[in-house]
C-alpha cells in the first residue's frame, strides 16, 4: 500500500504541475485576451472555482487509475518504467523553468507593448509633466510612430519588490492603447515601464528620451 501511495502522489503532482500549465495557458489566451476589465473578476473567481472542483478532482482521479495499473502490472520495477517516470517529473520542471526564463529575459519594450496595428480601436495619451495633458486619436500612423520609437529600447521584468510605487519624481508619460476594445494600459518613465497586466519592467538602455516623447505630445495634442 505504501507504495501505492507513493505512486499515487508522484503521478499527481507531476499531472497536476502538466495540467495546471496548459490550464493557464488556455485562460490566458483564449479568455483574458477576448474579454473586457469589467469580466475580469468575475472571470478570475470561475478559473479558480474551476481549478478546485474540476481540475484537482480529475488529477487525482487519474493518478489513482495509473497508479493502480502500474501497480497491477508490477511495472514499478520495470527499466522502462523508472525511464517514463524520470521524463514524467522533468516534463513540469522543464516547462516552469521555459516560463521563467522567457519572462524574465530581455526584450523589446514594443514586444512587450504587444501593440497589433489590425487589433487597433483608439489611443489615449496623458503627459506627466507640470500638469496633466491628455489627448486621444484613432489614427494608426499616430500610435505607429510613438511604437518605433519604444521599439529601440529593451527591458528587462522587475520582480514585485523591486518595483518602487512612488513615481512623483519621475518623468514620463500614460497611454492606452485599445485593441479590439479592450484597454492595454502603460506606464512610461525615463528608467522603467509599467504594464497594468503584466508588471514592472527596468529599461536596459535607457533612459527614454522624454525629450523626444514631449516633441511627440506637443506635436499630436
Amino acid at each position: 500500500m505504501a507504495k501505492m501511495r507513493w505512486l499515487y502522489w508522484i503521478f499527481f503532482i507531476t499531472l497536476l504541475s502538466i495540467i495546471s500549465y496548459i490550464y493557464r495557458f488556455f485562460i490566458y489566451e483564449f479568455i483574458y485576451k477576448r474579454i473586457t476589465p469589467t469580466w475580469v473578476a468575475i472571470t478570475d473567481f470561475m478559473a479558480v472555482l474551476i481549478y478546485f472542483i474540476a481540475i484537482i478532482p480529475l488529477t487525482a482521479f487519474l493518478s489513482e487509475k495509473l497508479a493502480t495499473y502500474a501497480q497491477s502490472k508490477e511495472l514499478k520495477n520495470s527499466k522502462s518504467f523508472k525511464l517514463f517516470m524520470i521524463v514524467m517529473m522533468a516534463i513540469p520542471i522543464t516547462l516552469f523553468s521555459a516560463k521563467i526564463m522567457n519572462e524574465y529575459k530581455e526584450k523589446n519594450l514594443d514586444d512587450v507593448i504587444n501593440y497589433q496595428s489590425t487589433a487597433f480601436n483608439d489611443f489615449e495619451f496623458k503627459f506627466i509633466g507640470d500638469h496633466y495633458d491628455e489627448w486621444k486619436t484613432n489614427e494608426q500612423e499616430t500610435v505607429e510612430e510613438l511604437i518605433e520609437f519604444l521599439s529601440e529600447y529593451r527591458v528587462k521584468k522587475m520582480k514585485d519588490d523591486e518595483w518602487d510605487s512612488d513615481v512623483s519624481q519621475d518623468k514620463g508619460f500614460y497611454m492606452t492603447i485599445f485593441l479590439d476594445g479592450k484597454p492595454n494600459m502603460i506606464s512610461i518613465y525615463e528608467d522603467r515601464v509599467l504594464l497594468y497586466r503584466s508588471g514592472g519592467y527596468k529599461v536596459v538602455n535607457g533612459p527614454i528620451d522624454m525629450d523626444w516623447v514631449e516633441k511627440y505630445h506637443e506635436k499630436h495634442r
